[in-house]
């Protein structure tokens, strides 16, 4: 029977390298996997119910497409913008045209050019009363976190994190 530091010699030379070396990394990386593993995510922190507002007959946007809305009752609609530009353009157009509720979802919100400026808004519709809630996905977080707790200060925006998996590390980018 082979033991583990028979394996990682094994796998050492089948890739060429430093064994000594290799061994304290897949060391340290099983240590690592195995304190991670047992550690625990809390569950218990304050919740905020939030949930559609229901009263979205009463806006401009509304009126702009009762028409079209009216033709397929029950439904959603939606369009895909192949173009970065004209996504981005359309984003801060409808941003600016809200007059109740936003709703965003972002996989990755950065804080370069394009990210301030729909920040700020944001900040903008949230200072007109529009209820602003934004869920952004976790996996980079400490890349989004500067930009999602400034606009989590304002009372009308509200930031989510969607986490997919429970792993310990990310409370300590955002508790």
């Amino acid at each position: 029977m082979l033991s583990i530091s028979h394996t990682i010699d094994a796998l050492a030379s089948r890739f060429g390298v430093i064994s000594g070396l290799f061994k304290a990394y897949v060391f340290f990386l099983l240590i690592g996997l195995v304190l991670t593993g047992c550690a625990t995510v809390p569950t218990e922190y304050p919740r905020h119910p939030s949930s559609a507002i229901t009263d979205y007959t009463a806006t401009s946007l509304d009126q702009l497409f009762e028409k079209d809305a009216a033709q397929h009752p029950g439904e959603s609609g939606f369009a895909i913008i192949r173009h970065g530009r004209q996504a981005f353009t359309a984003r801060v157009a409808l941003t600016d045209l809200a007059e109740k509720s936003l709703d965003l979802q972002y996989y990755i919100w950065e804080g370069d050019e394009t990210g301030r400026i729909l920040a700020e808004r944001l900040v903008r519709a949230a200072d007109r009363g529009v209820r602003v809630r934004v869920l952004l996905d976790d996996i980079n977080m400490a890349a989004d976190a500067p930009i999602a707790a400034l606009l989590d200060t304002h009372p009308n925006i509200e930031i989510r994190i969607f986490t997919r998996v429970a792993v310990p590390w990310h409370t300590a980018v955002w508790p």
